[in-house]
């Protein structure tokens, strides 16, 4: 069932993404800079198959993937696709906080329904339990039906916690019968089991004593002090200055009692195991934190175009790809005019098209009669330039020389211009603009300035705000330190703790010297630099 698990699953899964069309049409795009953007077709990318390594604090998947190279502001983009990776991340810590949670989930689930077909959270949550199995039993850990982990000793001495009434044993020590009759024995055979005994529950006291700081802030500022041996069991303290503390007991366990794997003991044993194959605990716990970017190798250059711009003009990009100190690619891109073209021609045709004057929208061909854009706003011309006495309809329907007065209704005969018919503002040409007022009359840069008005800025006033804040000292260096904790080590087995308090004391006495000394130089330093200006 495994082999069918690992891949007929894997299959009919691609099989139901490979249905829907739409997958296909859609494509991420990865801004690179300056511009440049890499479109990647989604569809394939998501049926590869990930595949997560360890990078520090990081998951990181790579996959190659044709990409489709487009420069934004110019609407230019590669005739054919180049060779890229996509590289993704997630978090390392949090994946690793998840572990523990998805692979009791797969224990409990290979324990109720063994030599089903698993699909979805479940099979990554049983792809995950088979990743570490092996490795916890090697450790002597086995989890029963509910997916809890046990260890079952003969004889031990465990560390125990309480959870409600009953108690929890964990971070146990075997303890082997020559031990135990070593104790019994009494005199020299005691002391020498008593001080073995005693570095080997330290030993496990100080890394539970760690992780209990990290669960529990409450023992901040706490040191390990020491483990005390009685018969056959363990009781160590820690100390905070001149409290004392006992929150770390050993007891003994006998008659095929279990200890039960904690999170803490379990990223121990099984770290290593997801280290080596971390997509199945990545892809179960959510990706957490994920991003992902677009990696070109260096060295490739793509060439875009040629085409012609906004501006009428022919040009062609070619785009430079380099790999920064910190792994990104980061592109150079390069334009070049191209005036050996046509502009608008097959061979550089125009990107991101807009409305432009003329016939054929070429600059300096036959102007629009309607610059403007409003219908009607200047007779037909005829052959010989004067206006046509003809009526063309406006797209509204409308003659438009509705406006045109009947010579018959004047007393001379003569056609007696109405207002409404002198030029409109927007209809006159561009005396100062030249000839980029002559092809786009409506932007902004041919507009005509405004004149002021009397009075128009009257309504402006300058704020005045009133700061009655005075010189204040500063104090920026505190006027004591915090000395640090006293450093504990072992040495032949005894304890031993060096502080450092005579040498706060002897700094704390020295610090005016230390702080006029430094002021000093720093004004022979001052001085000097302006003596020499």
């Amino acid at each position: 069932m495994t082999f069918f698990h690992q891949k007929y699953s894997a299959l009919i899964l691609s099989a139901l993404i490979l249905c829907s069309s739409s997958v296909f049409a859609a494509q991420t795009n990865f801004q690179m800079g300056n511009g440049v953007n890499a479109k990647v077709d989604d569809g394939f990318r998501n049926l590869i198959n990930r595949s997560y390594t360890p990078h520090f604090e990081k998951y990181v998947s790579k996959q190659s993937v044709s990409a489709e190279i487009f420069h934004s502001s110019t609407g230019a983009s590669s005739a054919a696709r180049i060779g890229a990776t996509v590289v993704a991340t997630v978090s390392r810590p949090t994946v690793l906080s998840r572990a523990y949670g998805l692979v009791t989930q797969g224990a409990r689930i290979a324990a109720s329904s063994r030599g089903n077909l698993y699909i979805g959270g479940a099979l990554l949550a049983y792809e995950a339990y088979k990743a570490v199995k092996g490795d916890l039993e090697s450790e002597g850990y086995i989890a029963d039906e509910s997916g809890t982990f046990l260890k079952t000793y003969d004889d031990a001495l465990c560390i125990v916690t309480w959870q409600g009434d009953k108690k929890v044993y964990s971070n146990c020590l075997p303890l082997d019968s020559s031990l135990v009759r070593a104790f019994e024995k009494g005199g020299q055979s005691q002391k020498e089991a008593e001080f073995l005994l005693k570095s080997r529950t330290e030993r496990e006291a100080r890394k539970y004593f760690e992780q209990l700081k990290s669960r529990d802030h409450w023992y901040d500022g706490y040191i390990f002090k020491e483990c005390k041996i009685g018969s056959i069991n363990a009781r160590c303290s820690v100390e905070k200055k001149v409290d004392e503390r006992t929150p770390i007991i050993f007891e003994r366990l006998q008659n095929r009692q279990s200890e039960v794997l904690t999170p803490e003991k379990f990223l121990e044993i099984a770290t290593p195991a997801i280290d080596r194959n971390p997509t199945p605990f990545v892809e179960g716990a959510g990706r957490p934190d994920y991003s992902e970017g677009v990696q070109v190798a260096p060295g490739t250059s793509v060439t875009l175009g040629p085409a012609t711009g906004q501006d009428g003009r022919p040009f062609q990009i070619t785009i430079s790809f380099t790999t920064g100190a910190d792994g990104n690619t980061t592109a150079t891109v390069t334009t070049t005019p191209r005036p050996d073209l046509t502009p608008g021609s097959p061979a550089a045709p125009k990107n991101n098209p807009t409305p432009t004057p003329g016939e054929n929208g070429k600059p300096g061909s036959q102007p629009d009669p309607n610059p403007d854009g409003k219908p009607g706003s200047q007779p037909d011309p005829t052959p010989d330039g004067s206006p046509s006495d003809k009526t063309k309809p406006d797209p509204d329907g409308s003659p438009s020389g509705k406006d045109k007065p009947d010579p018959s209704n004047t007393p001379d005969g003569k056609d007696d211009p109405k207002p409404d018919d002198k030029p409109k503002e927007d209809d006159k040409p561009k005396q100062d603009g030249g000839l980029l007022c002559e092809v786009f009359p409506n932007i902004l840069a041919c507009d005509k300035m405004g004149k002021p008005e009397e009075g128009m800025f009257d309504s402006i006033t300058i704020p005045h705000i009133t700061d009655d804040t005075t010189w204040n000292t500063d104090n920026f260096l505190p006027p004591n330190g915090v000395c640090p904790q006293p450093k504990s080590f072992n040495i032949w087995g005894r304890p031993v703790q060096i502080s450092y308090e005579p040498l706060c004391v002897f700094m704390q006495n020295i610090r005016f010297a230390v702080l006029l000394g430094f002021i000093i130089m720093s004004a022979f330093i001052v001085f000097g630099s302006l003596r020499k200006g």
